[in-house]
């Protein structure tokens, strides 16, 4: 029995340590495994920092033979508006939030007139909503597969809430104290941006699904208001 994950940031595993940032000994994808009495040598993480929905999808469609019975798949979706538009650095998919200086300036000017004159809402989420039916017919296909999709930024049938909104940010008391937060931190050092609270808080609902199949709801039971 082992534990796939597939996702964005949110589902990096503990294993990855920054210097200046955190030195988690365990996070919520650990935690599910330990209570799954799932080996950490059976945890199979794909999961990049800033990558797009398009590249979750391949990495989902390359292991998909790979899923065994009874193995848990945890497909954590990404936010629809970002492009895996380099090949070789699908991290560098999320464009939008990034700041100036982490592309060569002609490809910088280009994403900025993609955003100013190509990027379409409504396109972004006519792909996302195929990718969520992409996925629908991957459970139905393999029954014996305990599938899991965890929204990251949109909305999920049978999920209530997001990560970003109900879990990330709302860890903050307004939205200034939140863009204070960031503008003096540069880089978010809670690891898959929620402290260690809330990895717990998530773990035991996403546990609770794989065991009962008790629905997701991201809305209650996280402790919001952390940071004032």
């Amino acid at each position: 029995m082992k534990l796939w994950v597939f996702g964005d940031s949110y589902s990096i595993g503990s294993s990855f340590k920054h210097e200046n940032l955190w030195h988690y000994d365990e996070n919520w994808i650990d935690i599910v495994a330990g209570n799954l009495s799932i080996d950490q040598a059976n945890i199979e993480n794909f999961s990049q920092f800033g990558v797009s929905n398009d590249y979750i999808f391949k990495t989902v469609i390359e292991n998909y033979n790979n899923f065994s019975k009874d193995d848990c798949v945890i497909i954590q979706l990404t936010g629809p508006n970002r492009k895996w538009f380099f090949p070789n650095d699908p991290s560098l998919s999320n464009f939008v939030s990034m700041r100036e200086g982490n592309h060569p300036k002609q490809i910088q000017t280009a994403l900025d007139y993609y955003v100013r004159h190509l990027q379409n809402d409504q396109l972004d989420d006519i792909q996302y909503t195929a990718y969520v039916y992409s996925i629908q017919y991957m459970m139905l296909v393999k029954p014996g597969i305990k599938f899991l999709v965890v929204p990251g930024f949109a909305d999920y049938p049978g999920v209530t809430g997001n990560l970003t909104e109900h879990v990330c940010d709302a860890e903050f008391s307004s939205s200034e104290v939140l863009s204070k937060f960031y503008k003096k931190t540069g880089w978010d050092p809670r690891l898959n941006h929620m402290t260690m609270d809330n990895h717990r808080v998530l773990a035991s609902k996403v546990a609770d699904y794989f065991e009962t199949n008790q629905p997701i709801d991201l809305t209650t039971g996280f402790k919001s208001n952390i940071y004032t």
